[in-house]
């Protein structure tokens, strides 16, 4: 058994239409191949997407624990290949690899196995860990990929300091708010039904129009909503965007339609306060919509103080304590190694943040510890 074979074999199957796995094993019974080198045609392209528990927010993916509880593959899709052993209800833990699944899109060029690998990934619902599909879409959509200029420094170069998520142009972003601001109508004349109740009629207490304030990516854009029929029509800056309203807020994967494009997304969830968490180009986003006179008095609202993360070290991800260099009352500098975490094969050193000394050490070797527990305070 070629020990490579969980890494390139669904690419070259793609292309060649050669079951590798199925050769090995006719192999090992000692049958001779009944193929030659001329045998092997190469057709088309193949891009293969290796998605994973991680999290790529965190040094390009640390590992991520933690139950699926809603899992759907794009299998549906034309050309997609998904090569997985979980299912939703399947457990991720810390003690081994935290690969999901191979996903592997094929077409006559490379250019159109790209563009289905960014649908695909789009369509691909994991939900209970998180994931590193924002990083792979947009390394999927950047310009030194798409020209195959790139070399195995291509992370840090392309993304100098850390994946940030998806950069959003003007358009996108009032696109989103677009988007946010039809869920959010949805929702609220959701609420306003009253079922099983012969009394109230609830085609007459839906709202048709709503003046909204959404916050994308810390930018303010107001909306003004109105329903026309099956569309949804937004006005905002100057601008007249016009949104189908063909989905429901149940469903795993919205394709938002309007006059000219559809935008895949999906409604994670929804929060007391009125923000919405969406995923749009792979990232999910969390996109505050709030009614235009509630957001007048945002002004108002006290700040809450920020937490000072530079005395204390916290676990980046669930793990395990391997070693512990450090003692109460010493003397540590900055980047000096604290502790060790283990998690899925990988140690990782817990380094200072800053020069303190060692005032508290709440854990001890051996010990199992939780994302962003605190292991070590300083003083």
């Amino acid at each position: 058994m070629n020990t490579r074979l969980q890494v390139e074999h669904p690419i070259t199957e793609c292309i060649t239409g050669v079951d590798l796995v199925h050769q090995m094993i006719r192999s090992a019974y000692g049958h001779p191949l009944r193929l030659s080198q001329d045998d092997i045609q190469i057709r088309g392209w193949a891009v293969e997407n290796r998605v994973y528990a991680e999290d790529p927010f965190k040094n390009f993916g640390m590992p991520s624990i933690g139950r699926l509880y809603k899992y759907e593959e794009p299998k549906s899709l034309s050309g997609v290949r998904c090569d997985s052993g979980i299912e939703e209800g399947s457990e991720i833990s810390m003690y081994y690899d935290p690969m999901i699944c191979k996903l592997t899109t094929y077409a006559d060029t490379r250019e159109e196995a790209i563009k289905k690998s960014v649908n695909a990934l789009d369509h691909y619902v994991i939900r209970g860990v998180t994931h590193n599909i924002p990083l792979l879409r947009d390394i999927l959509t950047e310009t030194k990929f798409n020209e195959g200029n790139f070399t195995t420094n291509y992370l840090p170069e392309t993304y100098p300091d850390g994946f940030q998520g998806v950069q959003l142009t003007p358009d996108e972003s009032l696109e989103l708010a677009v988007i946010a601001s039809a869920m959010h109508s949805k929702e609220a004349n959701r609420a306003r039904q009253t079922l099983n109740n012969y009394v109230i009629k609830n085609e007459e207490s839906n709202l048709d129009e709503f003046d909204l304030m959404v916050t994308v990516k810390g930018e303010d854009i107001p909306v003004h909503m109105t329903r026309d029929g099956a569309r949804f029509v937004a006005k905002s800056g100057g601008k007249t965007l016009a949104l189908l309203d063909n989905f429901q807020l149940s469903d795993s994967v919205v394709k938002a339609t309007f006059d000219e494009k559809v935008s895949v997304v999906q409604l994670i969830g929804r929060q007391a306060d009125g923000t919405l968490r969406i995923r749009y180009k792979g990232t999910a986003l969390n996109v505050p919509v709030i009614p235009a006179h509630a957001a007048e008095l945002r002004k108002y609202m006290k700040e809450k103080p920020k937490l000072d993360l530079s005395k204390v070290i916290l676990s980046p991800m669930p793990g395990v304590v391997k070693a512990i260099s450090v003692e109460i009352g010493q003397m540590v500098g900055e980047g000096l190694e604290c502790c060790v975490v283990e998690a899925m094969k990988m140690q990782n050193s817990m380094k200072a943040s800053a020069t303190g000394k060692v005032k508290a050490i709440n854990i001890k070797v051996g010990d199992t510890v939780e994302e962003d527990q605190v292991l070590i305070e300083l003083e």
